[in-house]
């Protein structure tokens, strides 16, 4: 199972409100127990990102792939 992990405000400024913060988020697999790493990133300012972002590195991705992670991500970081 994929879990969504919003790490905004976590490793940022702690002094700036949350709402402030630039978003980041990764997402966590439950059956292999690590977190989505591509070419060495975990973390991303939103699916859109992390999408193009894994476009670059493997030139494909499968629309299997893109709904599980969209279904489990909430709509300000889509």
């Amino acid at each position: 199972m994929i879990r969504f992990v919003d790490l905004t405000g976590q490793i940022y400024d702690w002094d700036l409100p949350k709402k402030d913060q630039e978003h980041l988020i990764a997402y966590y697999d439950t059956i292999s127990d690590k977190f989505f790493e591509y070419n060495g990133e975990q973390t991303f300012g939103s699916l859109g990102d992390m999408l193009k972002y894994i476009c670059n590195v493997k030139c494909s991705i499968t629309t299997t792939e893109i709904e599980r992670l969209r279904n489990v991500t909430p709509k300000e970081f889509l």
